[in-house]
């Protein structure tokens, strides 16, 4: 049988629902902009429907070091917050020191 090669946003995505059954997902932008404000840097994702208000606070603490960021073009609210789990989410983050984030990072940045 003949499987497929998955695209690298299916990878992403696939990864995301496993750091969001880990725990280790910030999901919803109360969580993410809570987190954001810890020494942590963060992996920021979001949506190609993501206000302006919340962007401008994923600039911010990009600008400030604290992040690092992945535009899911081809993901608005609801497909974002279909892949894991939730109704609709814009924003999600993830400690970028965990092993979940590094894999992703590798894969946007077409390194594996």
């Amino acid at each position: 049988m003949d499987r497929r090669e998955l695209t690298k946003d299916e990878r992403i995505l696939n990864l995301l629902g496993l750091a969001r059954r880990a725990g280790v997902l910030a999901v919803g932008q109360d969580k993410v902009f809570s987190a954001l404000k810890e020494e942590t840097k963060y992996l920021v994702l979001t949506t190609s429907d993501i206000s302006d208000n919340v962007m401008r606070h994923v600039r911010n603490a990009i600008e400030r070091g604290t992040a690092r960021h992945i535009s899911l073009d081809a993901l608005d609210r609801a497909g974002l917050g279909a892949q894991i789990g939730v109704s609709s989410a814009q924003v999600i983050a993830l400690p970028s020191d965990n092993g979940l984030a590094i894999k992703i990072l590798k894969i946007y940045e077409n390194e594996e």
